[in-house]
């Protein structure tokens, strides 16, 4: 059979001896890594949070670093605070930010199953010719490149179809 590539790996935090932005782009060869899901974050420095609970917590920071480029950060920290530098960085990265709740975690299956069956009807729909995407003409190649600027300056906020 083909060999799945390891998609996770857990790395143990719990001593303060490892850094978690370093060690996951270490392991990505400084990619960084798709989704992120934490159990809550340090908002302040070290000297500013209190509680030992927070000690093993990572910080935002160190979560913001190591996202990749269209990363989702999932976070169970109900009083996130992004100051501008933080929110520039994911905007650059393409990246998303998530609440999860316990409220969320168990609507999660009614939600699932609802996107479900809208999703398997649209799709019903579209196989029988019910639903129909609506395709612009086809540009010929030697427009292309006028048409790509046209969208590029955000003058045309559409998709081209380009013939070959």
């Amino acid at each position: 059979g083909v060999r799945q590539p390891l998609v996770a790996r857990v790395i143990d935090v719990s001593n303060g001896k490892i850094d978690v932005a370093e060690s996951c782009l270490e392991e990505t060869g400084g990619l960084g890594v798709d989704i992120v899901l934490d159990a809550g974050v340090k908002l302040y420095r070290a000297e500013d949070e209190s509680t030992s609970k927070s000690q093993l917590l990572p910080h935002k920071h160190d979560i913001i670093t190591l996202l990749g480029v269209g990363g989702h950060w999932i976070t169970t920290e109900k009083h996130l605070q992004l100051d501008p530098p933080d929110s520039h960085s994911l905007f650059l990265k393409g990246a998303t930010i998530s609440f999860l709740n316990d409220e969320i975690w168990n609507l999660s299956n009614i939600q699932q199953g609802k996107y479900l069956s809208i999703l398997e009807d649209i799709m019903e729909k579209l196989s029988s010719s019910i639903f129909r995407p609506q395709l612009d003409e086809p540009i010929p190649l030697y427009e292309a490149k006028v048409s790509m600027e046209i969208v590029q300056k955000n003058q045309a906020r559409k998709r081209q179809v380009i013939q070959f």
